[in-house]
């Protein structure tokens, strides 16, 4: 699935293992799957959002021959402005739905640095990696932003 359609019901797959495709993009603090805005928008919460996922890798996830090719890809975008596209299997974990009135809700809990990422995908297999040149969208984000 893509990551709109996972976030067309976000919590539902809350502690499962899904196969999901989507860019890997990383910079200082913001590592993680990243998608194009959605169409119709993407919602969480009531607020549109564009579909952001951080990620933790499993050790088995890094052994496998498109594991290898994810972590050459991640060394090769550090110089060149290179969009690493990946399908990935792992288990899910999102910060969960509450029950109650709106205005008692507690706010809903994050991953990632500052809990920036509403979900993380703890990824167990690479199922495919794919490596686009010169892209407007960079895998780095150091690179999308360059310093002068």
């Amino acid at each position: 699935m893509t990551l709109c359609q996972l976030f067309s019901d976000l919590d539902s797959h809350n502690g499962k293992q899904i196969t999901v495709r989507a860019s890997y993009r990383y910079g200082k603090e913001l590592a993680g799957l990243y998608s194009d805005p959605c169409e119709p928008p993407a919602k969480l919460d009531g607020h549109d959002i564009v579909p952001h996922v951080s990620t933790e890798f499993s050790s088995e996830s890094k052994s496998s021959e498109p594991g290898h090719q994810f972590w050459s890809a991640i060394e090769d975008s550090r110089s060149q402005p290179v969009a690493i596209i990946v399908t990935v299997t792992g288990i899910l974990k999102t910060g969960g739905q509450y029950s109650g009135r709106p205005s008692m809700r507690p706010p809903r809990r994050g991953f990632g640095h500052l809990g920036a990422f509403p979900a993380e995908l703890v990824v167990e297999k690479f199922e495919e990696v794919e490596v686009r040149q010169d892209s407007p969208t960079p895998a780095s984000f150091d690179l999308a932003k360059p310093k002068n």
